[in-house]
């Protein structure tokens, strides 16, 4: 429904979603944490942040205990934080969920990895105008793009039938 441009009907299904899991699972359930996840995307949406806010916290906390402060489910729904604390001009407290995002991540998954790429790219945006960490943004922002060219190779050579090593 959201997708569909009905977020009114959207906003009803959600919520009677929630009160149904809440009343079987309990509120931190595990089965919660997408549904929350998603209404804090709809809330985004119709522009009320501070309750997108809630929600998307509300997930992130299932999601932690459910999954661990390293997963990269966890590392994405931080960074999805971010961008709405950043939007709401809360830019340390984003930076910091940026930074705790890379951190779990980084040697845990392929450096080329997408929402890696991303986190350094949105980190490396707002560390640019944080003063003494020039160099650090520069940093964050060559190694996204070095991950994507990377990328783009593997992905050339895989199109002419070599493997990860360039062999035929």
């Amino acid at each position: 429904l959201h997708d569909l441009g009905r977020k009114e009907e959207a906003e009803d299904a959600f919520k009677k979603s929630i009160a149904i899991k809440e009343k079987a699972h309990g509120a931190d359930a595990p089965e919660l944490a997408a549904v929350y996840r998603n209404y804090g995307l709809l809330l985004d949406d119709l522009e009320r942040v501070s309750e997108a806010q809630a929600y998307t916290r509300r997930s992130l906390a299932i999601e932690i205990k459910t999954l661990g402060e390293d997963h990269p489910t966890v590392a994405r729904q931080r960074s999805n934080l971010a961008v709405s604390y950043k939007l709401d001009g809360r830019t340390e407290e984003a930076i910091g969920l940026w930074e705790a995002a890379l951190k779990s991540l980084k040697g845990r998954v392929n450096p080329s990895n997408e929402t890696l790429v991303g986190i350094k790219f949105l980190l490396a945006s707002q560390l640019r105008f944080t003063p003494g960490r020039l160099d650090e943004a520069y940093g964050l922002a060559s190694e996204a793009i070095t991950a994507i060219r990377a990328g783009f190779v593997a992905s050339a050579e895989r199109g002419r039938g070599k493997d990860s090593h360039g062999n035929d």
